[in-house]
């Protein structure tokens, strides 16, 4: 069966590919709404590298801080560098730049992250 097939068999099952509640898409994107927006942003922006629990491990950028909110979302590796804008319980908003130039904005586990400083004048 090919896979745009299984996708949608999933969807009418009401589960996601991946295995995750078809309700997981609306509520990350409700959290994600909720918590848009300049409010409680660093100012200014921290930097941080990515420090994974386990060297080869990827960190997923979610797109609301929650795990069930990872399907499709890049991810960073150890060392990679991100801008982090603001705190929410545990996690971290951050922007992490790809070499090709791309930028993904998504939200990290704190213990994941190591800030280096703060973005502005002066730093």
């Amino acid at each position: 069966m090919p896979l745009r097939h299984f996708i949608k068999l999933s969807l009418l099952a009401g589960t996601a590919a991946c295995g995750l509640p078809a309700w997981a898409d609306a509520h990350c994107e409700q959290l994600n709404d909720k918590l848009s927006g300049p409010d409680d942003n660093f100012r200014p922006p921290l930097s941080a590298t990515a420090e994974p629990e386990a060297p080869s491990k990827r960190v997923y950028l979610r797109s609301a801080p929650d795990e069930q909110c990872a399907a499709g979302q890049p991810f960073i590796v150890r060392g990679d560098h991100v801008v982090v804008y603001k705190p929410y319980k545990e996690w971290m908003q951050v922007m992490y730049v790809s070499k090709s130039g791309d930028d993904y904005t998504g939200w990290v586990r704190e213990t994941e992250l190591r800030e280096t400083g703060t973005l502005g004048p002066g730093n």
